[in-house]
């Protein structure tokens, strides 16, 4: 009794106030004394005031996916409204059906729309490739059954899966064409009817004797004819030109199969109606000939046989009235033809690959030029010195070798894509892929390895040696690079010298500057002037005899006695020390950069040669500028002595006076 107190309650609380709630005994009754089932809920349909019906939870698919994990065994039997569908690729094992909006109940495992209709509420269709129900009349469907049309309801279907009892029609999409009855009549085994201009049909015209199909789209028909006889027509007429082609077979009783094709003039009567035709006849050897309406215009008579390898067909050469036979034959060979295969029996002078007349000779390969033989210039290679180039003494080897050179002359390309820009440059020598491959106008240019001197496009004078050398400079002038990867950076400097391996590769707007050696390079990449020797790993550098530096009065402006002596060199620290990069570990004497250049600053010299920064921020020092304030401290120090010396012979004879009294 305490449950169904408690029950009654809770039930009462959803009600409104004027709810009559009534309980037996296990059975619960809201609006009746005698509940009839478990919970009996009676309408009020005397009160217009009041709704009735029963409202289950009103959920979204979303929410009732969320509670996925409470919906187990014990909630079998539970219903819901679904007000907002789940899509099919959010749903999870237990919502799979919720798909739609609507009611469901959970039958233990997952929730199953209440649907009206058959047993089960199970849909007999199908969504296509899918074991969908179908529940819309948009979506495409299938259904495993058969489909029987005018049979009774007790008759049995058959085997076939689309069976029609009586005559049928079909209509065709326009609304008027239509394709009619069939039919078992022994003269038309099949005919189909329409009764629109635009028509298909296939019938049979004469009983037994002829088997007609037509086509017809507007101004255009085709008509298909086969007849008792063994022979067809296939033909095709147009009512604008009144004109059609025509093939005619037949394999007849009278011995003659033959095959004829003909096209029908829109003008003319009778044989003069056909302008012409082609006639092929097995009966007559193989006969296959050519008409037009004023007779045989060809004929010919082919064998029946292969011929064997090497063999061509041949003919004897017989009018056309008559017939030309055709037959195998072996050509008679000829002594100065050249071969694909190869030659024998030649002589070196007399038999050749040219011309005997003053004719340029040009040799290609799938119909682009790949060689030119001119009185002035020769090319070999795809693409190579086209033969529109006016320029002369140009020699190119190599695919797209000077392959765009308009009036450029004495240009020499060896080498895939050599020299491929060039249009007007003249003098230029480039052996190599892609060797000076972007030059355009620069002249007497020598380039010698893969892509050397390929940044060239306006420069002249410039000699690459190496490959990748001079690579990205473009019109610069009057430099030289022997050595892979030398001068690389340069992009717009003249008159620079880099020899050796990677040499003046950081040089790259800077003039007349020289390297020589691996790796050497100079202090300032945008800097002139400049000249290198060796990279930073030497540890020797030695000449025969002592280096001259030239010292000329006219070489030089603004000379001045020097401001430094003996008080800079009393400044200067002396030091011993070992370069980190000799191996042998010998000491060498000088001085500290740094301090050099913190000394001058003090004595009131701050720019001056002495002390050099290069980009990487090394500081170097030109010990012979320390000559100079040397000789000038020497100097000083000499009229000090001198001054002393003086001081003392004076006060030696005062002394010696002193001594006498």
């Amino acid at each position: 009794m305490k449950k169904n107190i408690i029950i009654i309650a809770a039930i009462g609380v959803m009600l409104s106030a004027t709810t009559i709630v009534r309980a037996q005994t296990g059975r619960v009754g809201i609006n009746t004394d005698i509940p009839n089932a478990t919970l009996d809920v009676a309408g009020v349909p005397a009160d217009i005031t009041k709704t009735d019906g029963l409202i289950a939870p009103r959920l979204k698919g979303s929410e009732l996916k969320a509670k996925d994990a409470l919906y187990t065994a014990p909630q079998t039997g539970a219903i819901v409204y679904v007000n907002e569908a789940l899509l099919p690729a959010a749903t999870t094992a237990k919502t799979v059906n919720v798909t739609a909006v609507g009611y469901f109940y959970f039958d233990g495992v997952q929730w199953v729309a209440l649907k009206s209709g058959g047993a089960g509420g199970a849909e007999p269709w199908r969504v296509q490739n899918t074991a969908t129900e179908a529940t819309a009349n948009t979506q495409n469907i299938y259904q495993a059954g058969k489909v029987a049309v005018g049979t009774g309801f007790d008759a049995a279907v058959s085997g076939y899966q689309f069976e029609v009892a009586g005559g049928y029609r079909m209509q065709t999409s326009d609304g008027t064409s239509t394709f009619g009855t069939m039919s078992t009549d022994a003269s038309k085994a099949i005919s189909t009817y329409s009764g629109n201009a635009t028509n298909t049909a296939l019938t049979s015209l004469a009983p037994a004797t002829i088997l007609n199909s037509i086509v017809k789209t507007g101004q255009s028909n085709i008509f298909h004819q086969m007849y008792d006889d063994g022979h067809f027509d296939f033909y095709g007429t147009n009512s604008t030109t009144d004109s059609n082609w025509e093939m005619y077979g037949k394999i007849g009783a009278d011995g003659e199969d033959h095959l004829r094709f003909k096209h029908r003039q829109a003008s003319g009567s009778g044989d003069n109606r056909w302008s012409s035709e082609i006639f092929l006849n097995k009966t007559l050897g193989n006969s296959f000939k050519f008409y037009t309406n004023t007779g045989i215009q060809g004929n010919y008579i082919f064998p029946r046989t292969n011929g064997t390898a090497g063999q061509v067909l041949m003919t004897d050469g017989a009018v056309a009235a008559t017939g030309a036979q055709l037959y195998w034959g072996t050509p008679a060979g000829e002594t100065n033809d050249w071969h694909i295969t190869g030659n024998a029996g030649t002589t070196a002078g007399t038999n050749f690959l040219g011309t005997t007349d003053d004719v340029d000779l040009v040799f290609k390969r799938n119909n682009v030029v790949s060689g030119v033989l001119k009185s002035t210039s020769t090319s070999y290679g795809v693409g190579s010195l086209p033969l529109t180039s006016t320029g002369d003494r140009n020699s190119a080897f190599g695919l797209n070798a000077l392959s765009t050179n308009t009036t450029g002359s004495a240009n020499t390309a060896f080498g895939i894509r050599a020299l491929m820009d060039n249009t007007t440059g003249g003098g230029n020598t480039a052996f190599g892929v892609d060797a000076l491959a972007n030059n355009q106008t620069g002249l007497a240019n020598v380039a010698i390895g893969s892509v050397a001197g390929n940044g060239i496009v306006s420069g002249s004078r410039n000699i690459s040696i190496g490959n990748r050398t001079m690579s990205v400079a473009n019109g610069v002038n009057d430099n030289t690079a022997i050595g892979h990867d030398s001068l690389l950076g340069l992009t717009t400097g003249n008159s620079n010298t880099a020899v050796g391996n990677t040499s003046g590769a950081n040089i790259t707007t800077g003039s007349n500057n020289t390297t020589i050696g691996s790796n050497a390079g100079v202090p300032s990449a945008t800097g002139s002037n400049q000249v290198r020797i060796g990279n930073t790993a030497v540890t020797y550098a030695g000449v025969q005899v002592a280096w001259t530096v030239t010292s000329d009065r006219r070489l030089k402006d603004n000379i001045k006695d020097s401001n430094l002596g003996l008080n800079f060199i009393n400044q200067l620290r002396p030091v011993s020390y070992v370069r980190k990069n000799d191996e042998s570990k010998k000491p060498e004497y000088g001085f500290i950069a740094q301090e050099l250049q913190e000394t001058l600053k003090n004595n009131g010299v701050t720019s001056s040669g002495i002390v050099s920064e290069a980009d990487d921020s090394t500081l170097s020092v030109r010990y012979n500028d320390l000559f100079a304030p040397l000789v000038k401290a020497v100097q000083e120090q000499q009229k000090l002595i001198e001054d002393q010396q003086a001081m003392i012979l004076k006060l030696q004879q005062k002394v010696d006076e002193l001594a006498k009294k």
